[in-house]
């Protein structure tokens, strides 16, 4: 069992990483509940009932008893997160994924799979299955959300940074870089671009796919379809958060490549 023990804890710690790195497709991650009764006759707060009171007011439909209202756990920035509850810690993937929110990792690993896989794993490595997770750590730094309103959002401020180092822009920097980087622009306009071509790609073909599962024709352009996902009801569908997904990337790699061609507008 040595060698494959070894194989198998190898594989967990890769999988493990990828949650960490923000790289499990949302629709792997989702959370659900059924409502027992009306979402207005909960004395508590609940997630299904914050996360279908938001879908609400966006102008989706409220869920009524015997729906399941499915969720995702988002990560909070240090400020906003110790003073929230739960249910305001969870929000509606596909606005999750819309708006590119950060989900978090942590708690899914801690809450959700240690435990199950520990118990796992003991009869194979002892005690030694405590220590399975120690050494995984993300590779890259994600940022929280903040708090829109309340007393600590007035304390928070927010600056923009270099889309190359990260560093926050000095009174030096120029449309998204900052004279240290300023020498990469080139570069990084062609790298920009490359991943609008790449996520429009991915845009394009998701979307084919979800015309071809509704035999339908299209009523608006793959690129500005955003809004469509709404009406797509399979909500465990992976096709439909991979275009949600591919769509946001584009628009984020778009943002990037107008704001480094910011000099030249």
């Amino acid at each position: 069992w040595g060698p494959r023990r070894d194989a198998a804890s190898v594989y967990l710690r890769g999988k493990v990483q990828e949650l960490l790195n923000g790289k499990v497709p949302t629709n792997k991650l989702l959370l659900s509940t059924t409502l027992s009764k009306s979402p207005s006759k909960y004395k508590k707060k609940k997630a299904q009932c914050e996360v279908s009171r938001r879908v609400f007011e966006r102008g989706g439909a409220l869920a009524k008893k015997g729906d399941r209202v499915q969720y995702v756990k988002i990560l909070m920035s240090e400020e906003s997160g110790a003073s929230s509850s739960i249910a305001d810690q969870c929000e509606d993937p596909i606005y999750a994924t819309d708006h590119r929110v950060p989900l978090d990792a942590r708690w899914y690993l801690t809450n959700q799979l240690q435990q199950p896989i520990t118990k796992l794993f003991r009869p194979l490595m002892g005690d030694a299955a405590e220590r399975l997770f120690d050494s995984c750590q993300p590779t890259r730094a994600v940022q929280g959300a903040k708090p829109a309103s309340g007393i600590m959002a007035s304390f928070l401020k927010s600056g923009q940074r270099c889309l190359a180092c990260r560093n926050l822009l000095g009174p030096k920097g120029h449309c998204g870089l900052c004279s240290a980087c300023e020498a990469s622009r080139e570069e990084l306009m062609l790298c920009a671009q490359a991943n609008v071509w790449e996520a429009s790609d991915q845009v394009d073909k998701a979307w084919g796919t979800c015309l071809d599962c509704t035999n339908s024709q299209p009523t608006a352009s793959p690129t500005k379809g955003r809004g469509m996902a709404r009406l797509c009801v399979n909500f465990d569908c992976e096709n439909r958060y991979r275009r949600v997904e591919a769509q946001s990337r584009m628009d984020a790699a778009n943002e990037e490549y107008q704001i480094l061609n910011g000099r030249n507008l």
